[in-house]
């Protein structure tokens, strides 16, 4: 059989529900200045972009690795509208090429991703199949210029507009491929 509740039942059952009350309140408090630590320190955040060859470039055509790495201490969103590459050969008789290449929705492509998530110390790869350069030497030089537009998330910050660009000795590009082959990249 139930029993009605005193009143002394009731102010203790408040007393609870007080306590959990304040608790949630403190919880919530330590979460809202957590991220607010958390969103000061984000205002440093850099990408660096790698480039790899993993063999030398032939005369029809060549695939070229980039490597868009998060050196920051935050999450952010990334898309990619434009890249480009030129080559240049050590010889000044020799071949060179110069492509770029923009979306035409905004950002992404029919074979890649259209927005992706970059954790901190996370890399990204995609590779492009890009036209010949003839005889390319080792010696020779290859910049690669790449735009993205990057959001920190966990900030009230727009979108950046980002510009990368690498440029070395194909031998470079070709060394870093090495390097990741043996997983040292």
């Amino acid at each position: 059989m139930d029993r009605k509740p005193t009143p002394a039942d009731t102010k203790s059952k408040l007393a609870s529900v007080g306590t959990l009350m304040r608790q949630f309140t403190v919880l919530l408090l330590v979460l809202m200045l957590a991220v607010q630590g958390v969103a000061s320190a984000q205002t440093t955040d850099t990408l660096v972009l790698g480039v790899l060859l993993f063999d030398p470039p032939r005369t029809d055509t060549t695939r070229i690795w980039l490597a868009i790495k998060n050196t920051g201490k935050a999450a952010m969103t990334l898309c990619r509208p434009f890249w480009g590459y030129g080559w240049l050969s050590s010889d000044p008789g020799g071949p060179a090429a110069i492509e770029a290449h923009a979306s035409i929705h905004g950002c992404g492509d029919d074979d890649h991703d259209p927005l992706w998530l970059l954790l901190p110390g996370e890399t990204r790869f995609d590779s492009y199949e890009v036209k010949g350069t003839g005889n390319l030497d080792a010696g020779g030089t290859l910049s690669v210029d790449v735009e993205v537009l990057q959001h920190i998330l966990g900030t009230d910050s727009l979108v950046s507009n980002i510009s990368l660009s690498w440029k070395g000795k194909v031998s470079d590009a070709l060394a870093a491929g090495e390097r990741m082959r043996l997983g040292k990249f």
